[in-house]
């Protein structure tokens, strides 16, 4: 699997973000899992259904994944204000 660079991906988020979802005030953040895995969190949706939104606008969006292979996309359950991007580096 090809390596990601995270800082790369974050900023695609970041000006996607900046693009489309300006107003939300969305918050882009990385956390380690353990040595080789972290998830990138997208936060700050107000409720679930701006979230789901989201998620299938970006979905759509070629941009921001264009040349990155991403594991997974998963909406956290624990807290419905967090779109989790779970990646291997």
């Amino acid at each position: 699997m090809k390596k990601i660079k995270v800082n790369e991906l974050k900023n695609k988020l970041s000006d996607f973000n900046s693009e489309y979802y300006r107003l939300l005030n969305l918050t882009v953040s990385n956390v380690f899992l353990d040595e080789t895995n972290q998830i990138i969190t997208i936060a700050n949706f107000a409720n679930e259904n701006e979230a789901m939104k989201y998620l299938n606008a970006i979905k759509e969006n070629k941009k921001v994944f264009e040349n990155i292979n991403v594991c997974a996309i998963v909406k956290n359950k624990l807290s419905i204000k967090n779109l989790v991007v779970k990646t291997k580096i």
